[in-house]
């Protein structure tokens, strides 16, 4: 069985995508069909996706009131027929050339380019509509680096810890005191790729200094405030808990610490006592 039926849309109000469902009644069943009522094609829209040095251009043939624009009578025999398209541009490579469908209006390519920097593109379309515009390839973004474990879990109580998946072992354990987790200086500071030192080398602890590439984070023992030198700007943050020595050795709050070098604190669990911290970087 087959049937037609012809939709005729005269006033601007009807121009844009118009849903169609058919029912059949003995069975039920439907169907969807979407369609496009526009006037004549009269520019293109493009939507550029870059990656690395490949760019996907994508295009949309539109009417003046940018509906998209789904019979291509202009220059075309048929009125529904595709539309083919040149494209010029200078130091790329085009490939993937889909010309504009009958049916979504839709066409496509991809660049591809030796060097990054700006390309101008034109696109002449068979039926007489141009359009120039810049794609534009940039250097990837450099990957931020990683020192030290990208993931770290310390247990509360606990000697053994996690470096991204690796056991490793510390010859004290990490404990809370007024809600807050300590940690030993040196093995906090080797997880997050620092190195330790402290000042003075023969009294007792005062000032312990973590180093790495990146960043300088000195603490005072007892002292409530951490001071970060970072790309030579120096900031300072203020802790609700200090730095303490305890049985000879220094500790540090993990989370203040932690976040110091820029890294992603969690506990857990969350509904009872904290048995473990962790932090990702």
């Amino acid at each position: 069985q087959s049937g037609n039926v012809t939709i005729v849309a005269n006033a601007a109000a009807n121009r844009g995508k118009t849903t169609i469902t058919a029912v059949h009644l003995p069975t039920g069943k439907t169907a969807t069909y979407d369609f496009y009522v526009s006037d004549a094609p009269a520019a293109i829209k493009e939507s550029v996706s870059v990656s690395d040095k490949v760019a996907t251009v994508e295009m949309t043939m539109v009417d003046a009131n940018e509906n998209v624009a789904r019979a291509f009578a202009t220059g075309v025999t048929n009125a529904y027929a595709a539309v083919t398209y040149n494209v010029y541009v200078d130091g790329a490579a085009v490939s993937d050339i889909r010309a504009f469908n009958a049916n979504t209006a839709k066409g496509s390519f991809k660049l591809t380019v030796d060097d990054y920097g700006t390309k101008n593109v034109t696109v002449v379309a068979a039926n007489g509509i141009a359009k120039t515009f810049s794609v534009t390839f940039g250097a990837p973004a450099p990957e931020k680096p990683v020192y030290g474990a990208a993931s770290v879990t310390m247990f509360i109580g606990a000697r053994g810890f996690s470096a991204d998946g690796a056991g490793v072992t510390m010859d004290v354990a990490p404990f809370i005191e007024n809600g807050r987790t300590f940690v030993p200086v040196r093995f906090i500071a080797e997880a997050l790729g620092a190195v330790a030192d402290w000042e003075p080398k023969d009294a007792p602890v005062r000032t312990v200094t973590l180093t790495r590439p990146d960043r300088v984070v000195t603490i005072e023992i007892g002292s409530y405030v951490l001071t970060v030198v970072k790309n030579g700007t120096t900031s300072t943050i203020t802790m609700d808990t200090a730095a303490q020595i305890k049985d000879g050795r220094t500790f540090l709050p993990f989370r203040f610490i932690a976040e110091a070098f820029g890294a992603e604190v969690d506990y857990g669990p969350k509904d009872g006592p904290v048995e473990w911290v962790t932090f990702k970087q």
